[in-house]
Parts: structure tokens; sequence; C-alpha cells
């Protein structure tokens, strides 16, 4: 029913979503898009949308736990080479495995590149009149090899960050990307000026350069996923359905799970304990 309204989320989306580096909606179909606006709508705020409030690290390692008390084990430094039905090929030997999820970087996934800077200013940082401001975002502009997408207030976070901003800035060239600090603050000068008038940026104080961001993935190579999802024990999360957060891996693993756990698959199955094949019987 909302129809006529499809240009103007669109700018929504585009604006909030870019700067938190991904890429536009009109281009590609992102399956974070209609799930914010849900979620946020659903709740009233941002802060009571989140899946983890207190930080995605407090489930990461609860699972982990979890998984190890059912007998489960990890493999570190494991050079992953190919997988074939329920057998996964590696640096170490061969695996079996019960069900396999894929959360790596999918080859026909491009990424955006992004640099976060914070930079200090000599002055207090206003926007719209108000020093107590949280985060802006901003519209892309195309024709821009470095174009500012967002900005946080530092002083909102840290108490002793007086006059310090982040800005995540979209790279556009190879070029752009490899910049110094002196010479970024420069190219992103009159963006800062235009941003913060008055305020006098100063100098760039540390910056990092995120070359593989966020993925963007067309709504063809989702779409053929999905249908995939689940079938000779294989599931899809994370990257492979353009949508990397932690929110959504957990929503993956949990359908993963509960589909294992219906086909009544025991603990050590369900938590994906490898098999030694040398300690198999030949």
């Amino acid at each position: 029913g909302l129809k006529d309204k499809e240009d103007f989320y669109i700018k929504i989306f585009d604006t909030i979503s870019q700067g938190y580096c991904y890429a536009p909606v009109e281009k590609y179909k992102m399956a974070f898009a209609a799930g914010m606006m849900h979620q946020n709508i659903l709740h009233g705020n941002v802060d009571s949308a989140f899946y983890f409030p207190s930080g995605t690290q407090v489930f990461a390692k609860k699972l982990a736990k979890k998984i190890k008390s059912n007998g489960g084990v990890f493999h570190f430094d494991t050079s992953f080479k190919k997988v074939s039905g329920n057998k996964i090929t590696t640096n170490k030997g061969v695996f079996l495995a019960d069900a396999v999820i894929f959360a790596h970087t999918p080859a026909k996934v491009k990424y955006t590149h992004f640099i976060t800077a914070t930079v200090e200013f000599e002055k207090a940082i206003l926007v719209n009149h108000d020093e107590n401001w949280g985060a802006c975002f901003y519209r892309d502009n195309p024709k821009s090899n470095l174009s500012i997408l967002s900005s946080i207030n530092l002083k909102k976070l840290y108490s002793h960050m007086d006059y310090h901003i982040n800005v995540n800035i979209k790279i556009s060239s190879k070029k752009a990307g490899s910049l110094s600090e002196a010479k970024l603050f420069k190219a992103i000068y009159s963006q800062l000026e235009d941003r913060f008038p008055g305020a006098n940026p100063l100098k760039i104080i540390k910056m990092v350069n995120w070359k593989r961001a966020m993925p963007i993935a067309d709504e063809k190579f989702v779409d053929e996923l999905l249908k995939k999802q689940g079938h000779n024990g294989h599931y899809f999360a994370g990257d492979f359905t353009g949508c990397p957060s932690m929110e959504t891996a957990m929503m993956s693993g949990k359908h993963a799970a509960e589909t294992l756990m219906a086909d009544q698959v025991q603990h050590d199955v369900l938590f994906n304990k490898a098999v030694d094949l040398s300690k198999l019987p030949s």
C-alpha cells in the first residue's frame, strides 16, 4: 500500500544503510533493508530492535561454550579446499560432517571499500546548533571517489573525546584507498567544512582501512542460494545472503539447527563434530 512512497523509502535506505557501508538499494536488493525498518517500527527504537543489545560477543562466546560442552571441536588455522557432499577437504585432511554451514567469503560477492577516520576539530562540533548530536548519515555523491556517508560524535561515546568525530568514507577507486592520513584529510577537507561549518577541522589522528567492508550481493545470486538452503545438508549464512550481520547469521543458524533437531539428530551431529578419518576402519 506504500507504492507511491517507494522513492522516499529508497532514499532513506540509501542514506542510512550506505552510511553503514552497504551498497545502493536501487542497484542491489539487500536483505537488511526491510528487516531494519521492520524491527524499528515493531520495537520503537534502534536500541530495543537489536537482537543483541549487550554486544554480539556475548552470543558468540556462549555458543562456543555450548558446542564444546557437547563434545564439539574447533579446528583453527585450517585451510579450506573444497566440499563434496558431506566431505570437507582441508590442509589437515578430510573431515566428515552431517551438515555444513557456509559463512566464508563467496567469490561472486563484491565488497564495499571504506575508511573510518577520526578527525580532530578546533571548536565544538555542532549539528543543527546542537552539541549533543549522536550520528549523521549523508546521501552518496556518485561522482566523488571519497564520499563521507556517515559521522559519529565521539563525545557522546567517550567523554574525553571532545572535538573529535569519526567519519566513514566510501572509497570508489584503488588510488583513493592508498592515501596517507594527511592526504586523505586534504581530500575530504571541503566536505568536513560543509558538514560542520565553523568547527575548523584540524587533522586526522587515526584511520582504519576497511578494504572489504560489506558484501554487495545481487538479487539473483541471493535467490539462487535461498532455493538451495538446506539441500544435502548445506546451509548458507552471512555474506552469502548479502547481509553479514550477527543478527542474520544467528537467524540463519537457528533455522539450520531447528531443521537438524526436527530430524532427531544427536548432539554430536547437531554441533557438527568433526571426524578424523585416520581413526576410522579402512
